[in-house]
């Protein structure tokens, strides 16, 4: 790998990476894999970055200790060592919270064969090397080495999806009846910034894969919340004969930041904040029936009409939509979903 140095020291993020491999070649020279297995995984990860000239390949660890790299699989062990067992299955050691140790180091401390005490001291080597090292090989061994160093991925970001969306079903769950068209449109608004900031991040550059994985799931859960919420609550308003209508506003995208990512998520930031967030600004019009007026006609009967204007009164929107047992309605059941 040493003759690629060079290339690699002419992107900085890819320099990154290869530091970052390393230390995965050293995890596990840890759990005891086999010096002829490292230098296989050292070979075809070097040939395949000179194939693609990026690190961004499928480099996965598979169940029963397999790895894969670009579809090529290679055992860590040799098969008889887990003799038809689960348990030394390495990727079954970790999850969104890092790896989990218990029971394991144990189990293969007290098993009688050297092989696998030695893979157990390994591991509670690995246990104290920090929860940073940890979520990094995390990432990679379940998004690939462009992850290495990756600033979220999906199991991280569902902290942040909660923390948006608690806030979100909080403004709605202040609907009463004065306040609908101003409820309804910070919904809308702080929806909006939870999926146009990723999108557009997305759109600027690539990302690493943990990191994209992350943003689109946090866009996808965003745009199902304004399905479940705003949506729901205009389409209810429509069913009740209310005229809605809607123009756009854009915001700068780091003044939103500051709104938004500051109060709600504490460190759920997105990069190059340089655009705007265009947002639906609602308004709503309900027709009112008028008292009816009696006029003259020409052979003198009275005829009785009436008028609908439309008003824009809150209350009156909230009478005929039943808009604020809608939210408390949808509210729950987003919760719980």
């Amino acid at each position: 790998m040493n003759q690629k140095t060079t290339l690699f020291g002419e992107n900085e993020r890819h320099l990154e990476i290869l530091k970052g491999f390393f230390q995965i070649i050293n995890f596990l020279r840890t759990i005891k894999v086999s010096e002829t297995k490292i230098k296989a995984i050292e070979s075809l990860v070097q040939q395949t970055y000179y194939k693609y000239g990026d690190f961004d390949f499928p480099f996965k660890l598979l169940p029963n200790n397999i790895l894969s790299v670009d579809g090529t699989k290679i055992a860590l062990y040799p098969v008889g060592l887990n003799a038809g067992s689960t348990s030394l299955d390495i990727s079954s050691l970790y999850n969104s919270d890092g790896f989990q140790f218990d029971g394991l180091t144990n189990t293969l401390s007290n098993s009688g064969d050297p092989t696998l005490m030695a893979i157990s001291t390994g591991l509670e080597l690995l246990d104290g090397m920090g929860l940073d090292f940890q979520t990094n090989i995390n990432n990679v061994f379940t998004y690939g080495l462009s992850s290495w160093g990756a600033s979220t991925n999906p199991e991280k970001q569902q902290q942040y999806i909660k923390e948006e969306t608690d806030y979100i079903l909080s403004v709605l769950g202040k609907i009463n009846d004065s306040n609908i068209t101003e409820v309804v449109n910070e919904a809308e608004r702080a929806i909006t910034y939870g999926h146009q900031s990723y999108e557009h991040s997305l759109a600027r550059r690539s990302w690493a894969k943990s990191t994209e994985a992350g943003w689109k799931v946090h866009i996808d859960a965003m745009k199902k919340v304004r399905t479940e919420t705003v949506d729901k609550i205009i389409a209810q308003l429509k069913t009740k004969g209310v005229v809605v209508s809607y123009t756009t506003k854009s915001e700068p995208e780091q003044n939103l930041e500051n709104l938004y990512r500051n109060r709600i998520a504490s460190d759920n930031t997105t990069a190059e904040k340089n655009g705007n967030i265009t947002y639906k600004v609602y308004s709503f019009q309900v027709p009112v029936k008028q008292p009816t007026i009696q006029t003259a006609t020409n052979n003198n009967q009275l005829s009785t009409t009436s008028q609908q204007q439309p008003t824009s009164s809150n209350e009156t929107m909230l009478k005929v939509a039943g808009v604020g047992a809608l939210a408390w309605f949808i509210i729950p059941k987003l919760m719980k979903n």
